[in-house]
């Protein structure tokens, strides 16, 4: 049975099927560790979504509202936590044209790990580490391939599949990160 999605995101698995397979439609699945969850909590899937409450959305755009209203979870100010967003493609990016929003979801997640957020129900303050785990490059793009540097020059760690030719060799740069 496929998972049930509300505003873009539900608490099911990642499918085989959503991860290889999805076409235009970005999937990804979300990870928070923090001193509360050191082994880590699982913030469910999420998927591009567009409705009245929060217009037209991509997966990286679900991922922040999730977390942003999961204050609960989150460690306060100085901790740091630590989100992994493991995708079916690599962000867009308004810098390099690979977005038609203002804001690409690769500047959001910029935005999002290198300012600190104050929640406005308890004026918490939380400070975040991001990680994206991209399982392709959107469109295999100049502009994608940038947007990732881009995320990597910001502080956020990146990792891509390595797709290769069949002579083993890579089809593109690999990217190396530390967890």
């Amino acid at each position: 049975m496929p998972p049930k999605y509300t505003f873009g995101k539900s608490d099911g698995d990642l499918s085989n099927q959503q991860w290889f397979h999805s076409g235009m439609e970005t999937h990804g699945s979300a990870i928070l560790i923090n001193n509360k969850y050191p082994e880590g909590k699982s913030l469910g899937i999420m998927k591009n979504n567009k409705s009245k409450t929060h217009g037209c959305e991509h997966a990286e755009d679900v991922f922040i509202r999730t977390i942003k209203g999961d204050t609960g979870s989150l460690s306060v100010s100085p901790a740091v936590n630590k989100v992994i967003l493991c995708i079916s493609k690599s962000s867009c990016s308004s810098t390099y044209g690979t977005s038609n929003k203002p804001v690409g979801c690769a500047e959001e997640l910029i935005n999002f790990q290198n300012n600190i957020y104050k929640a406005p129900i308890n004026g918490n303050e939380y400070i975040f580490k991001v990680i994206v785990l991209a399982r392709g490059v959107y469109k295999q793009s100049t502009g994608s391939h940038n947007a990732l540097d881009l995320m990597r020059d910001n502080g956020i760690d990146v990792a891509t599949d390595v797709h290769r030719k069949k002579d083993g060799s890579s089809m593109k740069k690999e990217y190396d990160m530390e967890i």
